[in-house]
Parts: C-alpha cells; sequence; structure tokens
C-alpha cells in the first residue's frame, strides 16, 4: 500500500510503500534525510487540492466556486462559465451587427 507522510525537516509530503516503513532516505524536496514514518495517511485519502483565494488569501477547495470567507468567485468551473457567457455575448453582438448590415444593404442604405 502506498503511504504518504511529511518531511521532518520541510514538511514537503513524501510517497513511499509500507515496506519502506521506518527506513531513512532523502526527501525529495530538500535532500534530507528523513525517517518514513507509520504515522502517515494513505495517499489515496489526502486532502483536496487547496488554492489561496485572489481577493482574501484564504484556502479553498480547487473545485469551490465562492470563497467561504470573502464570497468571491473562484474556481475552474466558474471561469469556464464566464468564458462561454462572453464568447456566446459577443457572437451575439457580431451576428446582430451583421444582421443589421445585411438588411441595411439589401434596403440599399
Amino acid at each position: 500500500m502506498i503511504l504518504n507522510t511529511p518531511c521532518q525537516h520541510c514538511q514537503q509530503p513524501i510517497e513511499f510503500d509500507d515496506a519502506q516503513i521506518n527506513q531513512f532516505v532523502a526527501c525529495p524536496a530538500c535532500a534530507k534525510q528523513t525517517r518514513l514514518l507509520a504515522v502517515s495517511t494513505p495517499a489515496s485519502r489526502r486532502e483536496p487540492e487547496l488554492d489561496p483565494c485572489p481577493d482574501c488569501g484564504e484556502y479553498i477547495s480547487y473545485s469551490a466556486l465562492l470563497c467561504p470567507k470573502c464570497g468571491r468567485f473562484c474556481g475552474v468551473t466558474f471561469m469556464m462559465v464566464f468564458q462561454v457567457v462572453c464568447l456566446v455575448t459577443v457572437s451575439y453582438v457580431v451576428l446582430t451587427a451583421l444582421g443589421i448590415l445585411c438588411k441595411m444593404a439589401l434596403a440599399g442604405i
């Protein structure tokens, strides 16, 4: 089973096989010797990735739509929806303008 434990020096997570418990290894991040402790959690049960809110700096889930502290819209899902709405709005404006130009051309204006 793959386990995960923090480096005793830099706190970066280290993934290792359960057969390596209590062995010393060089940390991939800081290169210092650290012991692989059995108090770790399985790697598949890690906390979700967190990103800081652009406004208040509160760490929130990568998939969150709103920051619980300041209420700002964030997250990938919101940005994708926002981009689609912008694209549809611009397309509508362009098509409307083309329609008006075509009517004017047909009317001889």
